[in-house]
């Protein structure tokens, strides 16, 4: 599955790469007479090897070793055949050195082979020993549950392991799988609470027809108000894929309802952009801080900051930092009560702090600690997580991502006192937006956009 071969794909590829680079190099070195035309085809080669092995799948498909290796092999035929063709194409066939370039061929081949062998071994020895491996959940009857049980048990890069199944209806005597039957009542909300928690289940996987079963709905609202990744399996017998986008698991279609987009490198790219720009933005304000934080102490009585228990990543509380607003605050989030315009809580200096968003910079501190990002949604009081999680049932999915200082949903104005369920509903269609489509582009332009919504009628 592509979000568990991210990392290793990357690693896989780049050994075979300088594979390739390493042993023609070495060969050349050692036929002084053929080293500049070695050296190319060595660039060559490599450059063909990976196009040709991406699109094999050789970094994104885990059968099992004879299988890899027999792609390996497959994929190098391709690749001297295609070099050949372009030494023809150039009129160069009569200036191959045809040995040496069998020579460092077979050196590469024979390297990457060993590196495959001890990778899939060392894997699935790491994995039958650590106990850091998801715990999944299968929702699900029939022979495409009992298949996908047997190959997540059977497929080490995985890293998962199934605790659990549980049937997605009630056979009362009748084992036919037919979607007619009521509904498990081992899937009501206490009992998949339970079942989470108890288990620490990461990962839910729905194993049920397109659209043919009544309580698969029901299902997936429960499982969307718990941070766990949701992948729905159907029946590929009853659908008829044509060029879909679907995600693949020992030859089954996976289609992916609910999953953060913080995997793999895209993870350490996310980090990389708040600890790096987090740092340089905390350099350039803290003057402006110093400033800010002599005001209010000379402003009202009472302390600098502000800290607050807020839901994070994955639903895990955290304290944020602000500057203090208020006479009196609320440290722990209790009252679901917003600030309002006019609202007497409001010290002077205060007032202005929050329409100019001034009070948020503090939190660069909860970025570079990896509470927050730069960009994200924002995160709530848990008051407010609670009430709101009750009226919207895709309110928690937000937390599918670390939240940020500012966010898509802020940029668009959806920021301040929500008077209405409406106004709440317009954050979080942003907020899911935003995770949708998360890159490292949509991140800068959130951050250039906060600029020019820096102050804000809407905040109180």
């Amino acid at each position: 599955m592509r979000r568990r071969s991210t990392t290793q794909s990357l690693t896989q590829a780049t050994f075979d790469f300088i594979a390739i680079v390493a042993t023609g190099w070495q060969v050349a070195a050692t036929i002084p007479t053929h080293v500049e035309a070695l050296s190319l085809l060595t660039v060559v080669n490599a450059l063909v090897f990976t196009l040709l092995a991406q699109q094999a799948g050789l970094y994104s498909k885990y059968r099992n070793l004879t299988h890899k290796l027999f792609t390996l092999s497959r994929i190098w035929v391709c690749t001297l055949g295609t070099v050949a063709l372009l030494c023809v194409l150039m009129g160069q066939a009569g200036q191959l050195p045809v040995t040496p370039f069998m020579a460092m061929t077979g050196a590469a081949l024979l390297l990457q082979s060993g590196f495959h062998t001890f990778h899939y071994f060392g894997q699935k020895a790491r994995v039958s020993q650590t106990t850091d491996v998801e715990h999944a959940l299968i929702i699900g009857e029939g022979a495409t549950a009992n298949y996908l049980q047997q190959k997540i048990s059977d497929n080490p890069w995985l890293e998962q392991k199934v605790v659990k199944r549980i049937p997605l209806h009630y056979f009362a005597g009748d084992e036919s799988t037919d979607s007619n039957h009521p509904c498990n009542p081992e899937l009501a909300a206490d009992n998949i609470e339970r079942l989470i928690d108890i288990e620490t289940i990461k990962v839910v996987y729905l194993v049920a027809p397109s659209g043919a079963s009544k309580c698969f709905e029901a299902v997936y609202k429960k499982l969307l108000q718990r941070q766990v990744a949701i992948h729905w399996i159907p029946d590929i017998f009853a659908l008829d894929l044509v060029n879909h986008s679907v995600g693949e698991l020992a030859g089954l279609p996976v289609v992916t309802l609910s999953e953060t987009p913080l995997t793999g490198t895209r993870h350490l790219a996310k980090v990389i952009e708040d600890k790096v720009l987090g740092s340089l933005i905390l350099l350039a304000v803290s003057p402006l801080m110093l400033v800010i934080a002599a005001a209010i102490w000379l402003d009202s009585p009472g302390g600098v900051f502000y800290r607050q228990a807020r839901g994070g990543w994955n639903r895990e509380p955290f304290r944020i930092w602000k500057f203090r607003t208020m006479y009196q605050c609320d440290p722990d989030g209790v009252a679901v009560k917003q600030a309002t315009k006019n609202d007497p809580r409001v010290t002077r200096v205060g007032a202005f702090l929050r329409r100019t968003s001034l009070d948020e910079l503090p939190q660069l501190f909860n970025v570079i600690a990896g509470d927050m990002s730069l960009v994200g949604p924002r995160p709530h009081a848990m008051s407010h997580d609670s009430e709101y999680s009750k009226r919207i049932s895709t309110y928690m999915a937000r937390h599918h991502i670390k939240p940020g200082m500012t966010g898509l949903a802020q940029v668009r104005g959806y920021r301040g006192e929500t008077t209405s369920l409406e106004d709440m509903q317009q954050r979080i269609e942003s907020d899911l937006e935003y995770i949708n489509q998360w890159s490292l582009g949509l991140d800068l332009s959130i951050l250039v956009r906060t600029f020019g919504v820096f102050k804000s009628d809407k905040a109180y």
